[in-house]
């Protein structure tokens, strides 16, 4: 025997109550022998242990009477043998929990049936199996798991209505966080039968989490343990394929230079895709169109190249052809392209020299950049519209320098710094080089100026976007090219991006990232007598490259954001009041807050429910443009067996796996041996009723007992 609420058994203590007033109110009789009386002196012994056995049976019964009022409120539950006897005969309360899959995976397969339509379905019978008295929630598992309505509810009708409003979303599921979402909604509501009815259609990535989940959730001995329905939906023959990335190239309005959107596509199927077309649709307009093939199971991609011929926002979407699976079939983008970059330098005056000429407009080959020069005093205090900021190695980088160039990067700005006599051996440690880079300075190799021995840079990442060139520079960074007589040994930690490498393997360029910012970090200096880099060719492409990659108003076509997720959009700049508003993909708008934090700006954005492109306007004005995009691991229609989905839900709580198909088979609180635990508070209640009407009477019934004690004390 369990008890739903075991608090209430401190109660208990109250037993002792009846007990106590018995023993202090015992009648105390003074008894005087006289000899007209002694005649009934025999007859007066037996009255009064009849009179001691009524005080003991009263005794009893109110005894009992609180003891079962105690144990009724405390709700005790028959578990076993007896409850399942009982359970299976007498109708009782059921509370339950209608787990929902309504990830995008769900809607795969032709229209209308998809395994969502079943089971939305089978959602429908099992509300209209239960009966009155009984409470329920459905929960949606769709990240972030959501509750409809927000706590359980008596009315069915209030679930059916909810139901029929419920579709298929764009985003990945979360089977964890929907189950310990249900049982936190069941927690609350003191019941013996509860039940959560789970609908998936198992998809692999969806359950990523659920072992470790379940392995975490904390255990509540006093509650009992939901039975748990799994209910398993397959989509059949699935023709499947997604758009997976979507990459701008430049973003420099080079002139007569297109610009390059590369698009990836992976074959879901299990046959070979051939012919798709792929759209390009930039600010509303169709902007091409091409042909993609891949092999079952395979990617290809195709190449728009499109010329952007003025600066400003650009919005859009790689679209591809109507497949079994609409929702991973469009990728949203959004790119910047400002009037001008605006790079802040600062450092010593050759240094400069090199990053002015090479940054100066020189007819249409360059990026229109805005260069401004300034001393070291801006960095002794917080950044704010630098640009992108270039930092030569001869710049003395103090710990408060430092601490200044992560803050700036963490609230959005690009750094390109370089290494150089100007960073002491002391901080070498400092927390900037780990926090951004993910790195640690060893130590400083070669002698500047002396120009005796060097290193050539190897194993470049042409792909990334600042080693992109059109040309054959590219291959100026490699051997029989550009010497580095001095440099600095650094340890790239796990996760460092090191997208450059010296002959010997250690690192040359590394990429760092904070909050929303970028920066790179170059091993070695601008300076002739470190190297002879910024007397090559390729350092001209790598600077504006560089610049253009770090600038914090470009957004480069990498995802964006996944739908479902919390978004924290880090502002460019400071708005010029406070009439922010988040314009979403629908159309619809609403007042958002910013907050001002250590790294500058932020806005917070609560519901991506919806792939596409969000607006933060200010006023009329667009601060910030970013795109979201569903999660394409739900596009992997992988799932796993019914028994693998009930082992890792076994952990938990047991499991029941039913049949989709049979559509009567709908477990609830009044069918056969569908429980094997049974309330019995309702019984104790009819028990305590039962023993007040006999104290009752039992009470009213004494007689003569006040004239024997009178007797005794009067005669």
């Amino acid at each position: 025997m369990t008890f739903l609420n075991a608090l209430m058994l401190v109660g208990l203590a109250a037993v002792a109550v009846p007990i106590i007033i018995h023993l202090f109110h015992r009648r105390r009789v003074s008894t005087v022998d006289f000899s007209s009386v002694i005649f009934i002196r025999d007859h007066h012994l037996q009255r009064s242990r009849t009179l001691r056995l009524r005080e003991l049976l009263l005794l009893l019964l109110r005894t009992l009477i609180i003891l079962f009022l105690v144990l009724a409120f405390s709700r005790p539950v028959v578990e076993g043998l007896a409850g399942s006897l009982i359970g299976s005969s007498l109708e009782q309360r059921t509370v339950f929990a209608i787990v929902l899959d309504n990830s995008y995976s769900m809607d795969a397969g032709s229209y209308g049936v998809t395994p969502f339509a079943a089971a939305k379905a089978e959602a429908g019978r099992i509300i209209d199996a239960m009966g009155d008295g009984d409470e329920g929630v459905i929960v949606l598992s769709a990240e972030p798991p959501d509750a409809l309505p927000p706590v359980p509810t008596t009315r069915m009708e209030t679930l059916r209505e909810l139901l029929a409003d419920v579709e298929a979303s764009e985003r990945s599921g979360d089977a964890a966080g929907a189950l310990d979402l249900a049982r936190q909604k069941l927690a609350g509501i003191v019941a013996a039968n509860k039940r959560i009815y789970l609908l998936s259609d198992l998809q692999r990535s969806d359950w990523r989490n659920l072992e470790e989940s379940a392995e975490a959730a904390p255990s509540q001995p006093s509650q009992p343990t939901p039975q748990l329905y799994l209910y398993a939906y397959e989509a059949e023959s699935v023709d499947n394929a997604s758009i997976d990335a979507v990459s701008v190239s430049e973003g420099l309005l080079i002139r007569d230079q297109p610009e390059r959107f590369v698009a990836t596509i992976a074959n879901r199927s299990s046959v070979a895709m051939n012919d798709r077309e792929v759209s390009l649709v930039i600010n509303g307009e169709k902007r091409g169109s091409r042909q993609v093939t891949a092999d079952a199971g395979g990617t290809g991609t195709v190449q728009f190249n499109v010329l952007i011929d003025r600066p400003g926002r650009y919005v859009g979407y790689v679209e591809l052809d109507e497949d079994d699976l609409a929702a991973d079939n469009r990728r949203y983008f959004t790119l910047s392209v400002p009037d001008a970059f605006g790079v802040t330098a600062v450092g010593r005056t050759e240094s400069r020299y090199f990053i002015e000429q090479v940054l100066k407009p020189s007819g249409g080959l360059v990026t229109p950049v805005d260069l401004r020069t300034a001393s070291t005093d801006v960095l002794n205090s917080d950044l704010y519209d630098a640009g992108v900021l270039i930092v030569d190695g001869g710049v003395e980088l103090t710990p408060a320098r430092l601490s200044s160039l992560e803050r700036y990067v963490s609230s959005g700005g690009g750094v390109l710094m370089f290494l150089g006599g100007g960073l002491d051996r002391a901080h070498y440690g400092h927390r900037f080089f780990s926090d951004v880079f993910g790195c640690s300075i060893r130590g400083r190799r070669g002698a500047p100026d002396r120009k005796q021995t060097f290193l050539r840079m190897d194993q470049v990442d042409y792909e990334h976007p600042v080693f992109r060139f059109a040309d054959g520079s590219a291959d100026a960074l490699s051997t029989d090219a550009a010497r580095f007589y001095a440099s600095f040994v650094v340890d790239a930690g796990q996760g460092a991006r090191v997208i450059a490498r010296f002959a010997d393997g250690t690192p040359a360029i590394l990429e760092g990232r904070s909050g929303s910012g970028r920066a790179l970090l170059v091993a070695t200096d601008v300076n002739t007598g470190w190297s002879d880099l910024a007397l090559r060719s390729v350092f001209v492409p790598f600077m504006h490259r560089s610049v253009r990659y770090l600038h914090p108003s470009v957004a480069i076509a990498e995802g964006g954001y996944l739908a479902g997720n919390q978004v924290a959009q880090p502002l460019t700049r400071f708005p010029a009041n406070d009439d922010l508003y988040l314009e979403y993909p629908s159309g619809h708008s609403e007042t958002v807050k910013s907050r001002i934090g250590r790294n500058g700006i932020t806005v917070e954005v609560p519901d991506t429910k919806q792939s596409g492109v969000y607006l933060l306007r200010d006023g009329a004005s667009v601060v910030q443009a970013f795109a979201v995009n569903p999660d394409i691991r739900e596009s992997d229609l992988e799932r796993l067996i019914p028994a693998q989905a009930a082992r890792l839900l076994g952990v938990a709580a047991p499991v029941a796996l039913m049949s989709p198909d049979a559509s009567t088979d709908v477990p609830t609180g009044g069918d056969p041996g569908a429980t094997d635990r049974y309330e019995i508070w309702k019984s104790l209640v009819l028990l305590v009723l039962l023993l007040l009407l006999v104290e009752y009477w039992y009470a009213g019934s004494r007689t003569g007992g006040s004239n024997v004690a009178r007797t005794q004390t009067t005669v």
